[in-house]
């Protein structure tokens, strides 16, 4: 029994992580301009992987990804060249729409942002 429950848990998450992966897009909007988050995740051998691409910069890695049903958690770690900041991102996902809240390293400051999926 205890084994058809473990296996019952890896099949949900491996089923949450297959409706996760493909490209997402968030609109970010500054007084002056509208950008866009592209959140692409991949699953390469039974794990979930991605990239964030923000704006003009370089795509980052997206590294600790966790999906717990509906909600989602990972990290994003933009290196400069004397520290790197370390930006976690907590949401929840329903369908096509994932709402994200991006938790800044430095002063508790926090932004808001919905992806879509992108067909």
């Amino acid at each position: 029994m205890k084994r058809l429950v473990l296996l019952l848990s890896a099949l949900a998450v491996t089923a949450s992580a297959a409706g996760i992966a493909g490209t997402w897009k968030a609109p970010i909007k500054t007084p002056t301009v509208t950008f866009y988050n592209v959140f692409t995740f991949k699953m390469v051998g039974g794990k979930l992987t991605g990239t964030l691409k923000s704006g003009n910069m370089a795509p980052l890695p997206i590294s600790d990804i966790k999906l717990d049903h509906n909600e989602i958690s990972f990290v994003v770690i933009q290196k400069s060249e004397d520290h790197d900041f370390k930006m976690t991102y907590t949401g929840t996902t329903n369908g096509d729409e994932m709402k994200l809240v991006l938790h800044f390293p430095i002063g508790g400051r926090t932004q808001s942002m919905v992806a879509k999926k992108v067909p």
